[in-house]
């Protein structure tokens, strides 16, 4: 499905004719799947007894439904997500969409974009520096900003350049849009089924879930109390999992509101500490962590409310170096997301081992806080 995005060298282009293209629109696009008994666990899902709802993440799709009518009843999912966040990539000259879709606002920063060989994802996007070039970000930005959608084609004449002869290139982009994440989901299971709706965690903010107007998650806690929900929570798979009975729901996830960054940089075996100015806050989200050799640039909330005009640079946002700890992300947000404060120590027993032996390193960390 994603053969367009890896380009020329991507060799898997004829598996299609063994699989069932009706079965990945349901399961990959809508998002509905049975789970077998190995996915399960425990859980005996003969039957459809035992369903998920996973909607997708793919760039550019921003609504999608399926609905199966089966000896049990009928499985239905509706879902759409506006706004936030929006990550695309597309292989050499390709059109890149970047759309804040219906009710999203505008395009309001381009918070990253590379031409050549850049690496991550959407969130963690870093430069391959041996193939890249200057000034990307900049053009983007003066084609995006203050749009609802745009489209960019990633080839060498846009960006005035080959980053790199001879060798295959991609683009990225990360982009913010000017309203927050939403995402609807309006969920059906017949009698005797349950299910767990994999809720999107709107572009790593931190994120409020409701059913019919009553709250089910917030504050990155499960809120007991609506009938057939029985239970929510984050594992750090970037989304919320909300498990329900049988039944007709209607969820909305929305993004929490920003207030502003904190920053912080701490040597290997020091601690580093962040710390949400006001008591009333918490750290609704870990925008950007990196254990090993990440530049140090000035933190974001320093220039994120300047403007954004054609030609101006864009915000200084962090980015990877050439060592860095895979699990950076999920060690800050493990002991940072939903606190005032946190505390973690610098060194490579609490990341999991050492990324880059014999070389001096350190943590860089990107949070904001929201009001409680």
């Amino acid at each position: 499905m994603d053969a367009p995005s890896e380009g020329p060298g991507m060799n898997s282009r004829s598996h299609h004719m063994w699989s069932s293209i009706g079965q990945a629109l349901y399961e990959s696009l809508a998002g509905l799947k049975m789970v077998s008994i190995d996915d399960a666990e425990t859980i005996d899902s003969a039957g459809w007894q035992f369903v998920q709802f996973v909607p997708a993440a793919v760039p550019g799709l921003s609504r999608a439904s399926a609905t199966l009518n089966h000896e049990r009843g009928t499985y239905a999912i509706e879902w759409s997500r506006t706004g936030g966040i929006q990550c695309g990539k597309v292989s050499e000259q390709m059109d890149l969409a970047i759309d804040c879709s219906a009710n999203g606002g505008q395009i309001s920063s381009i918070d990253f974009a590379a031409y050549g060989q850049p690496f991550g994802q959407c969130g963690e996007y870093g430069n391959n520096y041996s193939c890249d070039l200057p000034n990307v970000i900049s053009i983007v930005q003066g084609m995006c900003v203050g749009q609802a959608t745009c489209v960019v084609n990633a080839s060498n004449t846009v960006f005035g350049g080959d980053p790199c002869n001879g060798f295959r290139k991609w683009l990225v982009v990360q982009a913010q849009c000017s309203q927050p994440s939403v995402f609807t989901a309006a969920v059906s299971l017949p009698p005797n089924s349950q299910a767990v709706l994999k809720a999107p965690y709107l572009s790593f903010n931190g994120v409020k879930v409701s059913e019919s107007g009553m709250p089910v998650y917030a504050n990155q806690r499960y809120v007991p109390g609506v009938n057939g929900v029985t239970g929510a929570g984050s594992y750090y798979t970037g989304t919320v999992d909300l498990m329900i009975n049988s039944g007709d729901y209607k969820f909305v996830a929305t993004g929490t509101t920003d207030t502003h960054h904190v920053c912080g940089v701490a040597n290997e075996l020091n601690p580093l500490t962040l710390t949400c100015s006001n008591p009333n806050e918490y750290i609704a989200r870990v925008v950007f962590a990196s254990f090993g050799t990440s530049p140090v640039d000035s933190c974001p909330s320093e220039s994120e409310n300047k403007p954004h005009v054609n030609g101006e640079a864009p915000p200084q946002v962090y980015t990877i170096g050439s060592c860095h700890a895979g699990t950076s992300r999920v060690v800050f947000e493990r002991a940072c997301l939903g606190k005032n404060t946190c505390t973690v120590l610098v060194e490579n027993d609490t990341f999991g081992g050492d990324p880059c032996y014999g070389t001096t390193k350190h943590a860089v960390v990107d949070v904001s806080c929201a009001a409680n």
